[in-house]
């Protein structure tokens, strides 16, 4: 399953390290999580972006202990991401016109309601 979502053959992924996959700026959050995590027995289940072999950014919700699971959350990232810029643009008084989604970037035209 890793393999088709992610794009790498499952030699390079097993000769990869989980933190080799994660965009860079989280890497230290992620490292410090899972060590506090593993000292003091709380949850060790966290969600982070990833990126695939062709270069694209999916976000993953990852469940450590002896073995780690990983499942695709992109699609509930992005529909979160979308409901909190509707909420905002709403609270200053405009409405969303179109949206449109293109080569990994979101494009959204707005129109203010007065």
């Amino acid at each position: 399953m890793a393999t088709c979502i992610l794009g790498f053959d499952e030699g390079e992924l097993l000769s990869m390290k989980y933190f080799e996959l994660m965009r860079p700026d989280w890497v230290p959050r992620a490292m410090s999580f899972y060590e506090k995590a593993t000292k003091t027995r709380d949850s060790t289940y966290l969600e982070f972006p990833i990126r695939r072999k062709d270069g694209q950014e999916i976000w993953v919700g990852q469940l450590e202990g002896f073995q780690g699971l990983a499942r695709d959350i992109t699609d509930r990232v992005n529909a979160q991401a979308e409901l909190r810029a509707e909420r905002d643009f709403k609270q200053g008084g405009g409405i969303r016109v179109a949206s449109r989604e293109g080569q990994g970037a979101t494009f959204t035209l707005t129109v203010p309601l007065v």
